[in-house]
């Protein structure tokens, strides 16, 4: 069989698996499917490797799971990087909500966008809590801003320590060794707040008992810009649309590390006809998009190149 005719057999083959698997899907219900993103962060770009970089600390600066940082570049995940190497990176993201003013998290995501006047001014990568300590979700305003905090231990938390056989601390000083870092914005959420981490290879990774974490300069800066009494809302969105302003549409999907929203098709699908766009969507593009699970932000219209 020559080559133009394998491909072409190749794309109907997929064409024909995406109508099978969107004809026969159960519907998801109405409030649990996200609203239609307007906005998508975020771009293509590339990094030339420093000394002490690795595939985890650059993907999680940028926003990119290390293997997904892998596998964009074609390299093997154990081989360390050479200094001076450049790297192809794609940290797109679709904005899960829209606010005037205010903080939204997504926790699949493990990012946080700061609004400004309706814009996206900040964006950071986080580490939210892992699957058995998960953060919760839902509306929040800022109630203490910290500056060098004492972290009073929980007792949930000296309860794990006990039980992992570390020795049982009740306090820790203001200092480096403060996993709350130099800052604390604490929230509404019982005994939940955003802070900075001394353990910044755990950012872009579930690993927080709750909390919100960010790399220690970027809790810095996120402080600088609230005030007590912003508010903002954690959300569990895995499934992102977004079509923007010149009629692009991206599809962006992750993980459901909390096992909250597992039919990811079928929210796809009822999300694009619930919004007037299914025929504008490549559903072939959008098959790989879901079955990749990889974070980024893909285009999935009928003109786009990925």
């Amino acid at each position: 069989m020559s080559t133009n005719k394998h491909t072409i057999l190749l794309r109907h083959n997929i064409v024909a698996a995406a109508f099978v698997l969107f004809a026969h899907l159960p519907l998801v219900e109405a409030a649990q499917l996200p609203p239609l993103s307007r906005g998508v962060t975020g771009a293509v770009s590339e990094y030339v490797v420093k000394p002490g970089d690795t595939l985890g600390s650059i993907g999680a600066r940028n926003g990119i799971e290390w293997r997904v940082l892998a596998r964009l570049n074609g390299i093997s995940p154990k081989k360390a990087l050479a200094v001076g190497q450049t790297l192809y990176l794609d940290n797109r993201h679709v904005v899960p909500a829209d606010l005037n003013d205010g903080i939204v998290i997504n926790l699949p995501q493990r990012l946080l966008f700061l609004f400004r006047d309706k814009s996206v001014v900040r964006q950071y990568s986080v580490s939210p809590g892992r699957p058995a300590w998960p953060t919760p979700t839902g509306t929040f305003e800022v109630i203490t801003m910290l500056e060098k905090p004492t972290w009073y231990v929980p007792k949930s938390i000296q309860v794990e320590m006990a039980r992992a056989g570390k020795v049982v601390k009740t306090t820790v000083p203001p200092g480096p060794n403060n996993p709350l870092g130099r800052n604390w914005i604490g929230l509404s959420f019982p005994s939940i707040g955003i802070h900075g981490t001394n353990a910044p290879l755990s950012i872009y990774d579930f690993q927080s008992s709750g909390c919100i974490r960010l790399h220690s300069d970027d809790a810095e800066d996120l402080f600088g810009r609230l005030s007590l009494g912003d508010s903002g809302v954690i959300v569990y969105e895995p499934v992102l649309l977004a079509r923007v302003d010149e009629g692009r549409i991206y599809l962006e999907v992750h993980r459901d590390v909390y096992g909250k929203k597992p039919v990811l098709a079928a929210a796809v699908k009822q999300l694009a006809e619930r919004n007037g766009i299914s025929n504008q969507i490549n559903w072939s593009k959008a098959v790989a998009v879901i079955d990749q699970k990889d974070g980024i932000a893909r285009e999935i219209d009928n003109f786009g190149n990925n």
